[in-house]
C-alpha cells in the first residue's frame, strides 16, 4: 500500500461492482494533544482514493471535495458524501462525480434501496429519496435521537437506523 492512504484518516470504504477499492478521507490536521505533550492528527491529503489491484497502489480521483464521510455501491452505481451538505453519485466507476440536488447537512451513512431508491442518514435524521437524488423527504418517525451514525438494509424487515439504540 502506498504511504499517501497510510498517513490519511480514512473514514469510509467501498468496492464497486468490477472490484475497484475506494476509500474516503478527511484533509490533514493537527491538534495539541490532551495531555499537553506534543501534537496529534495526520499530515496526508484529504478526498477520494481507488484502487484498481486489490489495495497494493492508491491513486486520487478527481472528487470536487476534501471530506468523503461516507461511500456506497449499487451496481455500476457509486455515492459518495460530504461533510459539509453534498451528495454525489458517479456511473462509470469513479471517474466523474455529478452533485445530486440535496442539501442535506452532515450526511453520515447510505443504504442503497433499489435502482434509484435511496437513504441517507445524516445529524437531522433519516432522508428517502425515490428518484435516484433528485428529492429527498426526511423520515424521523420513532427515532429518539435525529444524529444517525449507520444505516443498513434488513431483508423482510426494512431499513435500520442507528442512533441513540437501533431503529426499523
Amino acid at each position: 500500500m502506498e504511504d499517501r492512504l497510510l498517513d490519511t484518516m480514512t473514514i469510509s470504504l467501498a468496492v464497486d461492482a468490477t472490484g475497484n477499492f475506494f476509500a474516503g478521507t478527511l484533509p490533514p490536521f493537527s491538534r495539541p494533544r490532551a495531555n499537553g505533550r506534543g501534537a496529534e492528527g495526520f499530515a496526508g491529503a484529504g478526498g477520494l482514493y481507488k484502487s484498481t489491484d486489490g489495495g497494493d497502489t492508491w491513486d486520487t480521483c478527481a472528487f470536487p471535495a476534501a471530506q468523503v464521510t461516507s461511500l456506497s455501491v449499487a451496481g455500476n452505481d457509486m455515492y459518495a458524501s460530504v461533510r459539509v451538505s453534498e451528495i454525489h453519485r458517479s456511473t462509470d466507476h469513479g471517474r466523474v462525480w455529478l452533485q445530486l440536488g440535496a442539501d442535506i447537512q452532515g450526511t453520515t451513512a447510505f443504504a442503497v434501496l433499489g435502482r434509484d431508491s435511496l437513504a441517507f442518514g445524516s445529524y437531522d435524521g433519516v432522508w428517502l429519496s425515490p428518484d435516484g437524488g433528485a428529492t429527498f423527504r426526511q423520515m424521523n418517525l420513532g427515532l429518539a435521537s435525529s444524529r444517525v451514525k449507520a444505516l443498513a438494509i434488513v431483508p423482510g424487515k426494512g431499513l435500520l437506523a442507528a442512533t441513540k439504540g437501533l431503529y426499523f
